[in-house]
């Protein structure tokens, strides 16, 4: 027997690394050389250390032998006779040693939450591979023993779960339900254990590892038991927020063998377990649902979605998953109509499930949100983030101020607004601290904003000179005609700007007089037509036209300038939207419904409302033509492929 130290003392896991090395090295030879007398004994050897690590909190002996095993049956599953004494010698010793365990006499319960977790591990990095195990027999007989580890129960769970619905607010119902969780962990371990296997096998199937009759008997024999709704959800997002955290040792599963050295991603649970779970409420599993029992989670946000998703998903395919959901009985051609209504139905009942859940958690975090003061130092960390993305994207300042053709002036009159004006829903989520969410692609607010300036001087020279503009289907042919115009004239062209799709879609870079970029910096990023600069705005009404200027003599900016702005040019206003606003918002029928659709009472779209931010974000800037001649403007036929 192996003398156990301390569970702090040092100097330990290398020894009894090397010990379990040496005992999985004598059970593999022994079942090579056919005596299986030796490998039992040595596997009963094992199972008195793993039973004794336990009672004498050892975890260092734990960690070495809890996945034994797993890795023996992995080694030995081709084998008939060595697979089915693993497999069924092994469950029922994990289901002994849950009642053993602690010294107590209540078995797991006894131990320590870490010692829980080590033992669960155990068991489904075990189970996990069995759940392909070639004897149906011997499967079956193995999962109905795994049932026998769910430990007590729930006895209090009808009493728990009435406090939480008659709670007060959020915080009264979460620390009820976590002081439940907390007496309940073993059953709870045991719970997600059995969610996790099942959603597997429903992985197993979706890839064609298992066959129908395979999916049938392991979805009956482990069958998750949830009496309540809030339990499936509460352990469906347990998993899928742990699954990175190595939460039983989900982020390793596979369901296959992957070569060497090529790049893939494995099965996230993030996403198999929600497969799972539908497919658990698809097959007629009816836990009982009260949203005043369910604690809030952002995970609500997008649950809708996934399981939408993953509805559609199945129904893409529902002669292959009608008969595992037992929606389809023989001729599946005369039943197809009455299938596809059921399913239906039944996927109905579930996304209003996961609406209600969505409207309850959106309803609350606008509450939250709406309470909750502005950040000024969030506020300041968008208005940067804002200027970062504007300043990339408005391509036009920086070329008139390459021309020096840029004229500030202190007074916004006889100028025009370039920029965005917008109310954004939810958006002060962004601007507080205690409920902050990141909302991605915040920042191309600014890039928007700033395109609206490229596009408001390509529309000032469209509107100028299109009437005239001739249409070519070469486009050498208009740089020729262009260049012409400017023979006789004092100032020759000293740009040329084209629409994006033209350095593809014509043959301009095959040109003899055409050069390309040779330095990240040259202010001709498309390259040179005759030493001429090229470049490009990348503004939706830049399409077909082409420009070719002397820019110096052409055009002017007048720009708006203050030290009250953001580089003393951008304007950026951000506020909540007022009453008068919310009150003009109520009246369109817009209001009413959330982005994904769902009709919202004249509360929800108020507190949806209390949340909306006003973003105005611009200049105040004007473009001109000076000289109406020192430019030469025509139109490109361009293959539309």
């Amino acid at each position: 027997m192996i003398r156990f130290r301390a569970a702090n003392s040092y100097g330990t896991n290398g020894i009894i690394d090397d010990l379990s090395g040496k005992l999985y090295d004598a059970f593999n030879t022994a079942v090579e050389r056919g005596h299986p007398e030796i490998y039992k004994e040595v596997y009963a050897f094992i199972q008195k250390q793993l039973a004794k690590a336990f009672q004498e909190r050892a975890r260092e002996v734990i960690s070495q032998f809890i996945y034994v095993p797993s890795f023996l049956y992995a080694r030995h599953v081709a084998n008939t006779a060595v697979s089915n004494y693993l497999l069924s010698n092994s469950i029922v010793f994990f289901s002994t040693l849950s009642s053993f365990a602690g010294s107590g006499g209540r078995g797991l319960k006894d131990v320590g939450p870490e010692y829980q977790f080590d033992f669960f591990n155990g068991v489904i990095s075990l189970l996990h591979y069995a759940l392909q195990h070639p004897d149906d027999t011997v499967l079956k007989n193995g999962l109905q023993e795994f049932q026998h580890i769910r430990g007590t129960g729930f006895p209090d769970h009808f009493n728990t779960r009435l406090r939480i619905i008659r709670a007060n607010t959020a915080e009264e119902k979460l620390a009820i339900h976590n002081n439940s969780e907390d007496i309940h962990k073993v059953e709870i371990l045991h719970r997600r254990t059995t969610l996790a296997l099942y959603s597997w096998a429903v992985l197993l199937f979706a890839n064609n590892v298992i066959s129908l009759e395979r999916f049938k008997l392991l979805v009956s024999s482990l069958n998750p038991q949830y009496q309540y709704f809030e339990d499936l959800l509460s352990d469906v997002i347990f998993i899928r927020k742990n699954e990175v955290g190595g939460y039983l040792g989900l982020s390793g599963w596979d369901y296959m063998e992957r070569p060497s050295g090529v790049v893939y991603n494995p099965p996230s649970a993030y996403y198999w377990v929600l497969e799972g779970m539908v497919f658990y409420l698809l097959s007629g599993s009816n836990p009982h649902f009260d949203t005043r029992a369910v604690s809030d989670d952002r995970d609500f946000s997008f649950l809708h979605n996934g399981v939408k998703e993953v509805l559609t998903w199945l129904e893409q395919s529902i002669s292959k998953w009608g008969p595992a959901l037992g929606l389809i009985q023989g001729d599946i051609y005369s039943q197809k109509k009455r299938t596809e209504e059921i399913f239906q139905e039944r996927s109905r009942e579930i996304l209003n499930v996961f609406q209600q859940l969505k409207l309850l958690h959106d309803r609350n975090e606008n509450k939250s949100l709406a309470d909750e003061p502005l950040s000024k130092d969030r506020i300041e960390e968008f208005r940067q983030l804002l200027f970062k993305s504007w300043d990339k994207q408005n391509f036009s300042i920086s070329l008139f101020e390459q021309f020096s053709k840029v004229k500030p002036v202190v007074e916004e009159e006889g100028l025009d607004f370039m920029g965005i004006r917008f109310f954004v829903p939810q958006f002060r989520k962004m601007l507080v601290e205690n409920n902050y969410q990141q909302i991605y692609g915040a920042g191309d607010i600014g890039s928007q904003a700033g395109r609206i300036i490229d596009a408001n001087f390509i529309r000032l020279i469209s509107r100028e000179y299109s009437e005239e503009a001739e249409t070519v289907a070469d486009i050498e042919t208009g740089l020729k005609q262009a260049f012409s115009k400017f023979e006789n004239k004092d100032f020759k062209p000293d740009l040329i700007i084209i629409p994006p799709e033209a350095i593809y879609k014509t043959n301009l870079t095959e040109l003899k007089d055409y050069r390309r970029s040779n330095e990240p910096n040259d202010i001709g990023s498309m390259g040179f037509y005759k030493e001429v600069p090229i470049i490009t705005f990348y503004a939706k009404n830049l399409t077909n036209q082409v420009i070719v200027a002397n820019f110096e003599n052409a055009f002017k900016f007048t720009m708006y300038e203050s030290e009250k702005l953001i580089s003393k040019r951008l304007s950026v206003t951000i506020r909540p939207i007022s009453k008068e606003e919310i009150e003009n918002e109520l009246l369109a029928p817009s209001s009413r419904k959330d982005q994904d659709g769902f009709e919202l009472t004249e509360e929800e779209a108020r507190g949806r409302l209390a949340t909306t931010m006003y973003i105005e974000l611009g200049i105040w800037g004007k473009f001109e033509i000076v000289e109406r001649e020192a430019a030469f403007f025509f139109l490109l036929t361009l293959s539309s492929d």
